[in-house]
């Protein structure tokens, strides 16, 4: 689920005049299964929308929520749950080993405007953020989303505060939009990633078609398309176009920029012959060692749908080796 599909989704549940217990993981730890920024939200009929981690631990969760619910004048509260049998604090049911921290809280229909404000501004990536603390749900507007990173936690005793971007923070381009292209926008899209679909064909059947992708862009030179990106620096980007030609341009333009991730797809005689003719271009060996080729973790992938999950597995191993 896209995170502004979370928050359209709470907002329009606010707008029948029902409130919602909503959970979120600020802070985890060694193997939890709820990492920061996962959240639910909870219906006093006891229906749930996302996720915590799982478990016997969200079981409970749950009827907290719902118990919580029905009483009403609950406060918000941060809360730390231990995943193992004995352990400094408070027990979850789990036995996974880490903990992770949620900061829960009462949304009342009256906050429906501020919920309905994250999720146009999660949708646009507009630079404000969303302030959690014992005094409920609050919006921040600032002029820089990258003040912050993603999620910020702390506490000190008593006073705790999560301050949660706005602006998704796990992004890709990819660059082509043919069938693997757009398969694996389908699999980013589920992991929650904003994506930038890029292709010179603006009616090619694929391209014109796919509901995936976050924003689509038509330029008339693949060499300019990295420049198309906002936020390079924190997006992966994917070279997968139609011809040898096109990968090389697009490559020379993505390479000039920071992108912490570049991946190509082809066969390795393809790219022998792509990075030999980027060196005639004048890059060095040290720059084209940015480059991840073939892309994808090598699992004997074939369809567009097998190469989605190889180059989406490789994404996700290596943001959580630079984490």
């Amino acid at each position: 689920m896209q995170p502004h599909e979370f928050w359209t989704r709470l907002a329009d549940h606010l707008d029948t005049g029902k409130p919602a217990f909503l959970v979120v993981v600020a802070y985890s730890d060694g193997s939890s299964p709820g990492t920061a920024g996962a959240k639910m939200f909870v219906t006093r009929t006891g229906s749930q929308v996302g996720t915590v981690g799982g478990g016997i631990m969200e079981f409970n969760l749950v009827d907290e929520a719902r118990d919580a619910l029905i009483a009403g004048g609950v406060r918000p509260q941060c809360r730390t749950l231990w995943h193992q049998k004995e352990a400094p604090g408070e027990t979850s049911g789990m036995i996974c080993a880490g903990n992770q921290t949620h900061i829960s809280l009462i949304v009342a229909p009256g906050d429906a405007g501020t919920v309905r404000r994250a999720a146009e501004a999660s949708k646009a990536g507009a630079p404000i953020h969303l302030l959690y603390s014992p005094n409920g749900l609050t919006i921040d507007e600032t002029e820089n989303p990258r003040a912050v990173g993603p999620m910020e936690f702390t506490r000190t005793g008593e006073d705790w505060q999560l301050v949660e971007s706005m602006a998704n923070h796990r992004r890709i381009a990819i660059i082509g939009g043919g069938h693997c292209g757009c398969a694996l926008t389908e699999v980013m899209h589920r992991l929650g990633y904003h994506i930038t679909l890029v292709d010179r064909r603006p009616d090619v059947k694929t391209f014109a078609q796919d509901r995936c992708a976050s924003e689509k862009v038509a330029v008339t030179d693949y060499a300019n398309a990295g420049a198309c990106v906002d936020w390079p620096e924190q997006t992966a980007v994917i070279v997968m176009t139609t011809d040898y030609t096109s990968d090389v341009r697009a490559l020379a333009g993505v390479l000039r920029l920071p992108f912490p991730f570049i991946g190509v797809m082809g066969s390795v005689a393809k790219i022998n012959h792509i990075l030999a003719d980027l060196r005639l271009e004048g890059f060095g060996d040290k720059v084209l060692e940015r480059i991840h080729a073939p892309v994808g973790i090598q699992i004997g992938s074939h369809t567009p749908e097998e190469i989605a999950v190889s180059v989406a597995a490789q994404i996700i191993q290596e943001h959580e080796d630079r984490s």
